[in-house]
């Protein structure tokens, strides 16, 4: 770790990354970020780190980034470590690939001042290409003070964090003037006030962590070309002090006015029950929530008061449980986590998800995020990439391994379905994972993919369990929302399956038509459509599942199953418009969504 220091701030920074990983006022008390406290227990998505501190990403492609603008793409300069180097009052990273050279410097000047950032990207000699800086600030608040913090962005106005799991990004209206976030009633917080080359700010909940970062303008550099990105990060108190931000005394009123319209808005309702409403004539006949058990462990009280104030009351049929790596196996010990849920607290969970009326599935992914997972985490060899993301079918272990972990939960949980995962095993955007060619020949993906299935199936069939999985592998036509089966060719695996597979169609994003479900049901499966976080999406999803009558919806949630975790407010209305699709403009359903979330969140610190 490198540190650098003057008497505002004391920062230290990852030597191999260049990420920003402590940040602290030089006076002490809690820190702004604290990504060096992380041990390795938690996950999240995809089996990433929590994000903590500031990441400079560098991004290029041609797509953009549908909730804050930035491109999509990672450039493969973005991966290589990065070499620390002291100069005077700062410490500088560098970093070189294929004629792109990568250049950021950190300085806090002696004394009271900011600390200066500046990144350059130079095109020395390498191919043209688009290219944008995302400066990825993720935020240390305490979970009891998320309801008392606030933050600002230029055209934007005040936003309160929700005390409670929501996933929603936005960018700023421009860089006029600082952006911000402050506990009220205190001056702990920080600013960030954009220089040359910003072209946003943007700012966000995830799974309990805040996000208020920068991005970069973005740029074409041909040979010869470079771009510069520079901005400062300031003490909220010192920052008031310059006249940049408010006083956050300033604030009260109008947070105090928010608040009331918030709870009238949440008094349509007298409770959540309420607010999901009736069955009406079009709802759709499964409606199902995914939760996911096998990132990090969560307290069984928490879950269970999840599934009792939250769950319960939106009318639900089905739970879908991915249990990866957090149930304790007797077959294969190592696959299960060290904080695995033991069988008594498994117990005490499913038998609490049964009695709210929920019929319970488990999950196990049995080919991609083994991360996560645990079974190629615990069994590296059986991998077919060196970052043990996804297994390789062929490793003769492979599948009697699956078969007895997926034996012991079927075992265990005497399930009438079950979810094998098989989604995101080779993602066209990173380096492949899936079908690898070996010994210098290609594999038929779409072969491979198949005899996997089939064996799943076969097993699941003798158990008299109905097999469920993700579709995307099956997905390669343009007018499909991903592509993910193109590359390998698993795409042709379809022809080969059987039809009694139910097929979960995810799309989290606004789109023009659902054609992939269009496509699968077509084939001859019965297709449940799959929602996650951005509301529009939840709303247009769920009415194109039920005018084309899809066997049902599924709302995902991608965070630890907790009331502070999970994206609660598209939750909140994927189960009040899977009961009634048609229910008014998705934008007030999502503002009475929100409106519940925030009087759930002040009834639950209030117990």
């Amino acid at each position: 770790m490198k540190m650098i220091q003057n008497g505002w701030w004391k920062a230290r920074f990852d030597e191999r990354t260049g990420k920003l990983v402590w940040l602290e006022e030089a006076e002490g008390g809690i820190p702004l970020t604290d990504a060096v406290t992380e041990d390795g227990t938690d996950m999240k998505e995809g089996g990433a780190e929590p994000y903590r501190g500031l990441s400079t990403w560098i991004k290029t492609g041609d797509q953009p980034d549908p909730n804050t603008g930035v491109l999509m793409a990672f450039a493969p300069l973005h991966v290589i470590p990065r070499q620390a180097v002291l100069v005077e009052n700062g410490i500088r990273f560098e970093s070189e690939l294929d004629g792109i050279r990568f250049q950021q410097t950190w300085t806090l000047k002696p004394g009271q001042s900011p600390l200066e950032v500046e990144t350059v990207l130079e095109n020395i000699n390498g191919a043209p290409a688009p290219y944008q800086i995302e400066f990825f600030f993720a935020w240390h608040i305490p979970p009891e003070e998320w309801g008392w913090t606030v933050s600002w962005m230029p055209g934007k106005g005040l936003n309160v964090l929700p005390p409670f799991g929501d996933i929603r990004f936005g960018p700023s209206e421009g860089v006029n003037s600082a952006a911000f976030f402050c506990r009220l009633g205190s001056l702990k917080g920080a600013a960030l006030q954009a220089g040359e080359g910003i072209a946003r700010y943007f700012a966000g909940n995830q799974s309990g962590s805040f996000v208020l970062g920068l991005l970069s303008v973005a740029k074409a550099l041909s040979p010869g070309m470079r771009t510069i990105s520079r901005f400062e990060l300031w003490p909220y108190g010192k920052a008031q002090e310059a006249a940049k931000v408010p006083h956050p005394s300033c604030l009260a009123e109008e947070v105090k006015v928010w608040e009331q319209q918030t709870m009238r808005v949440a008094g349509r309702h007298p409770d959540l029950r309420s607010f999901a409403g009736t069955l009406e004539p079009m709802a759709l006949p499964r409606r199902y929530l995914h939760l996911t058990f096998q990132y990090a462990p969560v307290p069984v009280d928490e879950i269970l008061m999840l599934l009792d104030r939250v769950v319960a009351p939106l009318g639900f049929t089905d739970l879908i449980a991915e249990i990866g790596r957090a149930f304790p196996y007797a077959s294969h010990p190592s696959v299960g986590a060290r904080w695995a849920y033991s069988r008594a607290e498994w117990k005490r969970i499913v038998e609490a998800v049964r009695a709210v009326g929920l019929n319970f599935i488990p999950e196990y992914n049995a080919l991609g995020h083994q991360r996560e997972s645990g079974l190629g985490a615990a069994f590296p060899e059986m991998c077919e990439d060196s970052g043990c993301w996804c297994l390789d079918v062929e490793h003769p272990q492979t599948q009697p391994f699956l078969r007895d972990l997926i034996g012991e939960l079927c075992d265990f949980f005497a399930p009438e379905a079950f979810h094998v995962g098989l989604d995101e095993a080779d993602i066209p955007s990173r380096p492949q994972t899936f079908a690898c060619p070996r010994n210098g020949r290609p594999r038929d993906g779409g072969l491979l993919l198949a005899e996997h299935v089939l064996g799943l199936h076969a097993f699941l069939a003798d158990r008299k369990v109905r097999a469920m999985m993700w579709a995307d592998m099956l997905l390669y036509r343009p007018e499909h929302h991903t592509q993910n089966g193109l590359r390998t060719g698993s795409w042709r695996a379809i022809e080969r399956l059987p039809r009694d597979i139910v097929m979960f169609d995810w799309c989290y994003w606004p789109v023009k038509g659902y054609d992939t479900s269009i496509y699968l049901k077509g084939e001859g499966f019965s297709v449940v459509g799959v929602t996650w976080h951005i509301p529009k999406a939840v709303a247009d999803f769920t009415r194109f599942g039920a005018e084309q009558k899809l066997a049902g919806m599924c709302a995902t949630t991608w965070a630890n199953p907790t009331f502070r975790s999970i994206p609660v407010v598209c939750t909140l209305m994927a189960g009040r418009l899977f009961r009634r699709p048609f229910d008014g403009p998705w934008e007030a359903i999502r503002d009475e969504a929100e409106a519940q979330a925030f009087r759930l969140a002040r009834q639950k610190d209030q117990r």
